[in-house]
């Protein structure tokens, strides 16, 4: 079986690079991305082994507007993820026409109500395991409810059991900083 010369294979590759660079000069530039956007890619681009720590360090409202960024996406180039890293602006910086806006002096008093809100559930959640946790160390008989509405009491062990659970939702709900 005889090869074709080199010369023609050599061309055939040239032509089929020539023809996909073409291609990809025809298409048209994407917009920039957002930062919420931004931060999606780079979260997806980063994936689960080395996005985990940036995970962890996100609030419950970071967490969720980041996953609905991530759900709408949809295909994105790989240029786009490239990019990433050469673009200077942070992903956490608005746009510049949102810069201009009168848009943060609300954003910071809605933080400020939403925080005020978490700080008064977290007293209210501290003062409930507190009172929970007396209530156990003072109580002579404990019971819970079964399921037919009649008091089951603990034994000895159980009201143990039940003391470290509300000691440790002190500890997590009185001492948490977030």
């Amino acid at each position: 079986m005889a090869l074709p010369p080199a010369t023609n294979n050599a061309n055939d590759i040239t032509s089929v690079i020539a023809s996909l660079a073409s291609r990809q000069s025809d298409r048209p530039k994407s917009e920039p991305l957002s930062g919420p956007k931004r931060a999606a890619v780079l979260m997806l681009a980063l994936g689960e082994q080395y996005g985990g720590k940036v995970w962890s360090l996100l609030d419950d409202d970071e967490v969720r507007e980041l996953s609905m960024v991530m759900s709408t996406l949809g295909t994105v180039e790989a240029e786009v993820v490239e990019g990433l890293g050469r673009d200077s602006r942070p992903a956490t910086s608005p746009p510049p026409a949102a810069k201009a806006s009168s848009a943060p002096v609300a954003t910071t008093d809605v933080k400020k109500a939403v925080q005020n809100d978490v700080s008064t559930a977290r007293e209210k959640q501290c003062t409930d395991a507190q009172e929970r946790y007396k209530k156990l160390i003072e109580g002579r008989h404990i019971y819970k409810t079964g399921d037919n509405g009649e008091r089951v009491y603990l034994s000895s062990q159980e009201i143990d059991e039940e003391r470290v659970n509300a000691k440790k939702d002190i500890d997590d709900t009185c001492n948490s900083a977030t």
